[in-house]
């Protein structure tokens, strides 16, 4: 098998360097990925919340799943995020924003030294957490999901102790907050531009080989 580097191919061996930095960079760009998030609210006589029997939509950024470096842990910031929690009739009752919410911060923790609010008995869990809107306090939205989760599906409140999936608007009193009854988390199949550069450059590479190869009347590799 001939190598990119030997001498009679300098051109091919800076070919193969370029191939290279292009495959790396395109991975880098790819660490965060984009995820949509979408559910509903239940509705409850104990959270009486403006939220009962509305829904939630948005998406945020993140590089799921996070790393586990202890036996009860771990917290990594989102610092992108944009979702609306809308009423039942269809206005959006609050925007949590990390670019727009003055208030807005968001983080996903792992914690995996209790049984979480959903989840089979001494599984663990992750959690989302989404702050935001225009007002103080910040409404805020709180959603509970299976340990290492890279999507799929909300764990729906249980009134049981611990921290449940549920949102508040405006505040964290029974007459704030709302259930969450359903909600689901999927990738969004976004490629980046510089993964599309990427591929056309590598194409461009392979047709340069191809000439060199050719030129050089040594047959195919």
């Amino acid at each position: 098998m001939r190598k990119c580097a030997g001498t009679p191919f300098k051109h091919l061996a800076l070919l193969c360097v370029a191939a290279g930095m292009v495959l790396i960079a395109s991975r880098a760009a790819t660490a965060d990925v984009v995820y949509s998030v979408t559910g509903t609210f239940g509705t409850s006589t104990t959270y009486t919340g403006p939220l009962n029997g509305a829904h939630y939509s948005g998406t945020f950024s993140a590089p799921l799943p996070i790393a586990i470096t202890g036996p009860i842990c771990c917290t990594q910031d989102i610092s992108t995020f944009d979702i609306n929690l809308i009423s039942s009739s269809g206005v959006t009752l609050a925007t949590l924003s990390s670019s727009t919410s003055p208030l807005g911060s968001a983080y996903f923790s792992v914690d995996t030294g209790t049984t979480c609010v959903g989840g089979p008995p001494g599984a663990g869990c992750d959690l989302l957490s989404f702050t935001g809107g225009l007002t103080f306090p910040p409404s805020f939205l709180q959603l509970v999901v299976p340990l290492d989760f890279t999507g799929g599906n909300v764990y729906p409140f249980l009134p049981v102790s611990g921290a449940p999936s549920i949102a508040g608007f405006a505040g964290a009193d029974p007459n704030d907050l709302s259930v969450v009854s359903s909600g689901v988390i999927s990738p969004v199949p976004e490629p980046s531009s510089l993964s599309l550069l990427g591929v056309g450059l590598l194409a461009g590479l392979g047709l340069g080989v191809r000439r060199l190869v050719d030129s050089s009347g040594i047959g195919p590799l």
